[in-house]
């Protein structure tokens, strides 16, 4: 049972996305909380409601809470969903961009094909812990491996405001996360591990840093609709549009995608226990359609390059593809007959090879998509092992 609070964000597989504005930016230091002390909680009214609402978030266990920033100015911001983080001053203007002539081409994500830049807070306030940079750095890398239009640059050290994304740990018992939402093309600019969640194993760290940065890119959870991977108490079912008007604010279906449960989404609102790190398929057809590749993929191979035995099936060196960034297709061709290769691969499989003789050969990687294709050479050296040197022969 998926009973822990997811405390992310992502796209509604049902991959919703808020409609929001187009070019207003927030000042770098207004919204980021000093400490988790420095906040009060604030009543939340009927028109509190109303409000987020009309963006389509669900409002069960909606907070209003009050933080003092580093420049010690006193700002207001909701509580969304558990997990995700919005300024109430921006709220108006989220609402006012989702007219209907704009509804369709002003969805509050991010701008595309950018670098973004994470910064992993390691020291002074708001340091994560070894095991919280470890995960990072994984989550990181499965982002960049997708194969999609941002590509995301990591770096540890103090907190860095000049990043588009901080991400720090705060005092909160609580197991799980949040994370601030996107605002004028640019990714929320904190997500925040809570002090309750670092006793998860490294899976599970990897999957909430996931689910948070997906928060930052304006994804929502996948099952908003109704919270079905929470506990009794934390579900909840909003209308898809309370105002009435169709996809007025931005709960728009990403073709490819189902609209009903998605066990496997890493951007469900709870999580639980067994969590593998990973995006769900549908996940990753989402982000793509969001955030496509441009331009010609980059070609990857593994080094070192593969040194195998002759007449073996299951060869020692189980060799495979990493991933290619921006590539739909790998292709792969052997310059010898004596060399039998699978032809049509993806990384991250092990590769079938067979020499029937010794020698020294290449293999052609070519990885395409729409744009063209690039390649890259493999040079693959068959000895005639000794009987025990290698897997299952001939």
């Amino acid at each position: 049972m998926k009973n822990s609070f997811k405390n992310l964000f992502l796209l509604t597989l049902f991959f919703s996305i808020l409609i929001g504005c187009s070019q207003e930016e927030l000042t770098s230091d207004e919204e980021l909380i000093i400490e988790s002390s420095d906040f009060k909680e604030l009543e939340i009214t009927q028109d509190d409601i109303l409000k987020i609402k009309k963006l389509e978030f669900n409002t069960t266990g909606l907070r209003l809470i009050e933080i003092i920033t580093s420049k010690g100015i006193a700002e207001k911001y909701y509580i969304v969903e558990e997990d995700i983080r919005i300024a109430a001053h921006q709220v108006d203007k989220m609402i006012g961009a989702a007219s209907i002539s704009k509804q369709y081409n002003s969805n509050n994500i991010v701008d595309n094909d950018r670098e973004i830049t994470v910064r992993g807070v390691t020291q002074g306030s708001g340091a994560i812990t070894n095991a919280q940079k470890n995960a990072l750095l994984k989550a990181i890398e499965n982002y960049n491996n997708v194969g999609i239009g941002l590509r995301f640059r990591l770096t540890f050290g103090t907190k860095d405001n000049s990043k588009d994304i901080n991400a720090i740990q705060v005092f909160d018992p609580r197991n799980g996360a949040q994370a601030d939402f996107p605002f004028g093309g640019n990714p929320g600019p904190e997500v925040r591990m809570f002090t309750g969640a670092s006793g998860n194993n490294s899976l599970v760290l990897t999957h909430i840093w996931m689910h948070e940065i997906g928060h930052t890119l304006g994804l929502r959870h996948t099952d908003w609709n109704g919270r079905q991977s929470c506990p009794p108490e934390l579900q909840g079912v909003e209308p898809v549009n309370p105002n009435g008007l169709p996809n007025v604010n931005g709960l728009n279906h990403i073709p490819g995608t189902p609209t009903g449960f998605d066990a496997t989404s890493v951007m469900l609102a709870c999580f639980s226990t067994s969590e593998n790190g990973q995006f769900g398929t549908y996940d990753v057809v989402a982000l793509k359609h969001l955030y496509p590749w441009v331009g010609l993929p980059i070609v990857r191979t593994r080094n070192p390059d593969p040194t195998i035995c002759t007449n073996v099936f299951v060869q020692p060196d189980r060799y495979m593809l990493p991933v290619s960034p921006g590539a739909d297709t790998y292709e792969l061709t052997s310059n010898s007959s004596n060399l039998i290769v699978d032809r049509f691969v993806r990384p991250n499989q092990e590769i079938l090879m067979i020499a029937s003789q010794p020698g020294n050969y290449r293999l052609t990687l070519k990885v395409s998509n729409s744009f063209g294709s690039r390649s890259a050479t493999i040079f693959v050296t068959a000895n005639q092992c000794n009987d025990d040197g290698g897997g299952f022969g001939f």
